[in-house]
């Protein structure tokens, strides 16, 4: 899954829109706003959120990797000095995940 995690999610939808020719639909989360972005044909491109507020990283695209135990993995990545960008949650009909930044400052999310 590819998603932009952004300062200014209108903006980045906008831009988005004239460039590539995708759409920002919102999607309830229980997590707050978050957009799918989707191409003309309705197909998934990805996701769009807004940074959460305190997390240590910037604007960018990010990809969230397979693990077979997304709470083990979060656990092991904190241990070994990342920082958390969000914590393990289940996402209703998608699955858990979980998001970090690594120590040299790279955000990867784990699902």
């Amino acid at each position: 899954w590819h998603e932009l995690m952004t300062t200014d999610p209108e903006r980045a939808a906008a831009f988005y829109a004239v460039t590539l020719g995708w759409r920002a639909e919102e999607t309830p989360m229980p997590t707050g706003r978050y957009w799918m972005l989707r191409r003309a044909d309705g197909s998934d491109v990805g996701g769009l959120m807004a940074i959460p507020d305190g997390a240590p990283m910037a604007s960018g695209w990010g990809v969230y990797v397979a693990v077979d135990d997304v709470a083990a993995t979060h656990a092991r990545a904190l241990a070994a000095g990342a920082h958390e960008t969000f914590a393990v949650m289940e996402v209703p009909g998608v699955g858990r995940m979980s998001g970090i930044v690594d120590p040299t400052g790279a955000a990867i999310a784990f699902g």
